[in-house]
């Protein structure tokens, strides 16, 4: 005997009308695509007039750090927004003559939450890890509700259908608030501030830098995307990129538009394909120093001369 599962939709009514029924079906996957478009925040909502500060992480289970030498901490925006992240202070800072560098370390999609240990899963001892490079790093952790920078998750990761202007989500004005932060409380240098990411940390590495030019000094996308005609200018922050030709996850068309455009404009980038290895494409270049010491050699004074020294942060106030 055949079962069948009944389609309460078009079944209930035999008499219901081709078009009714499809109506009716259509209106529901529209409903549907709106409880789930990957929207984070209100469209209208000014984040400029939070009140944000950093305080110390103490739950038990984030005060154990015997695994990464790293102290957790949350950065709160007003009553309503807050992530985690995780400070690395160089050993000696203190003493220091000059200021250091900074590196915000931006993880992947399946790192998001609020455990304060996730997004310390790929790449970050390849940045504590070279005593010839001193620098503060900071690892912050995008919450689930929120994507980097971005108001929405990219419907497309193809290059060409990624948003020429696209909204941004609190999260976009608490990394720079949190840069603000860490400069009033430790001796870094804004003239060398970089960032970067790896899966959607690539995407929102490539969508500060071309949100927030004037901060960065470099940066370093690993399997990221972006639409390439947000860049226009020959003096873009200088982008070092892997990406893997066989990448199933993001296309590797973002990487290779991003190079070619830049190369067009007179920006400095620098790019790398590998031919296999699928979405995790930086294993090899976190063996050595190379592309840490390619980072740190920038500044804003480089690419900007003196006249910027007052002006690093475009958008931070």
């Amino acid at each position: 005997m055949q079962s069948r599962v009944k389609n309460t939709i078009t079944d209930s009514n035999p008499n219901m009308s081709i078009l009714n029924r499809l109506s009716i079906l259509i209106a529901l996957a529209l409903a549907f695509a709106a409880c789930h478009d990957d929207t984070f925040g209100d469209d209208n909502e000014d984040y400029t007039d939070l009140v944000c500060w950093s305080e110390p992480d103490l739950r038990p289970s984030n005060l154990k750090t015997d695994f990464i030498p790293t102290s957790p901490m949350i950065f709160r925006m007003g009553e309503k927004y807050s992530f985690c992240y995780r400070l690395f202070k160089p050993q000696g800072y203190e003493e220091s003559e000059q200021p250091l560098p900074l590196i915000i370390y931006l993880h992947g999609l399946d790192q998001r939450g609020s455990d304060n240990i996730a997004q310390m899963n790929y790449c970050v001892n390849y940045f504590m890890s070279y005593a010839d490079y001193p620098a503060f790093v900071v690892y912050p952790q995008c919450p689930e509700d929120a994507y980097w920078g971005l108001k929405k998750r990219p419907k497309s990761f193809s290059p060409n259908n990624m948003e020429l202007s696209p909204k941004h989500s609190y999260m976009d004005y608490g990394i720079c608030q949190l840069i603000v932060d860490l400069e009033k409380n430790y001796p870094i240098d804004p003239q060398r501030i970089y960032i970067a990411g790896h899966s959607m940390g690539g995407i929102g590495t490539l969508d500060f830098i071309a949100s927030h030019p004037g901060i960065f000094a470099a940066a370093l996308s690993f399997c990221g995307t972006i639409n390439p005609e947000r860049f226009s200018t020959d003096h873009e922050v200088p982008l070092f990129m892997l990406h893997n030709a066989d990448d199933d996850i993001i296309t590797v068309e973002g990487s290779r538009q991003t190079y070619r455009r830049l190369l067009y404009l007179g920006s400095e980038v620098v790019y790398h394909e590998g031919a296999s290895g699928g979405h995790i494409c930086w294993q090899d270049y976190v063996k050595t120093p190379d592309m840490l010491a390619w980072l740190m050699s920038h500044s804003l004074s480089s690419r900007f001369g003196d006249a910027n020294n007052d002006n690093n942060d475009d958008n931070a106030n």
